[in-house]
């Protein structure tokens, strides 16, 4: 690796791994090696990458062990996928294994066009689909968004939520439409405590702990939880947007 800038630079390296004319079902690259090097103006590096067995392996549900699929390999080094500059061949020689699965069930995942039925995914996991529970007993900081419909009360707040998201970012534009997307998903998987530490100061920890109590039907201790907070949240605000103003004045 060479910088050829003027300027003290730094650079990831990674390494793909690809099975091209695999029988399995797996991703196109599976990155498998980085590192992160820094380079002064003209200075040069070797970087070096040890591939084990295991960096060429796929799961086998039937086996229920990780195995080495027999056939020819790609290795692609590059600052990212989509970015190659070195690549190479080398040809694996492994123990002729039957399939895990049958793929003309599996034809969703091979050609997708967005749909992939439950039978497809039964087929791939190797087994049927563990049934979602039915009831959620205790929702708490660690509880994630998308959990909490599987209590009546959190699923009250769930669609609150995605209310006021859609309120946020409304409009009818394909960007609006993107961003709603994004970020309802990107909050399904957070926890509460990170949704209370992540929105800007809107919903402090205070008013969060006040919710969850609501939430698990503690109704007047979390009603006053949340009021307290949030008419400090309330008053902090105008401090700030009073002091703000003063700092304006001062120029």
């Amino acid at each position: 690796m060479t910088n050829t800038g003027a300027r003290a630079g730094k650079e990831v390296i990674q390494l793909y791994v690809s099975a091209p004319e695999s029988k399995i079902f797996r991703p196109v690259k599976e990155l498998r090696a980085y590192k992160k090097i820094e380079l002064n103006p003209k200075a040069s590096k070797t970087v070096e990458f040890i591939l084990k067995p295991s960096d060429f392996s796929y799961y086998d549900v039937k086996a229920k062990a990780f195995v080495v699929e027999k056939g020819v390999y790609k290795i692609m080094v590059g600052t990212n996928s989509r970015d190659i500059r070195l690549q190479t061949e080398i040809g694996i020689a492994a123990e002729e294994r039957e399939l895990p699965y049958d793929t003309t069930k599996l034809a969703a995942y091979y050609t997708p066009n967005g749909a992939f039925p439950d039978e497809a995914f039964s087929e791939a996991l190797g087994g049927p689909i563990p049934k979602k529970e039915s009831g959620l007993s205790q929702i708490g900081w660690e509880t994630s968004l998308s959990e909490t419909r599987f209590k009546l009360s959190g699923r009250v707040f769930y669609n609150l939520v995605n209310m006021g998201i859609n309120h946020i970012y409304k409009g009818d534009d394909e960007n609006s439409s993107l961003m709603r997307a994004f970020i309802r998903e990107l909050n399904n998987g957070n926890t509460l405590r990170a949704l209370a530490t992540s929105n800007g100061g809107f919903l402090t920890k205070g008013m969060t702990g006040g919710i969850i109590d609501i939430l698990n039907y503690r109704f007047f201790r979390g009603a006053y939880r949340l009021i307290k907070y949030a008419a400090r949240n309330k008053k902090y605000d105008r401090m700030l947007l009073k002091f703000e103003d003063s700092e304006y004045r001062g120029k």
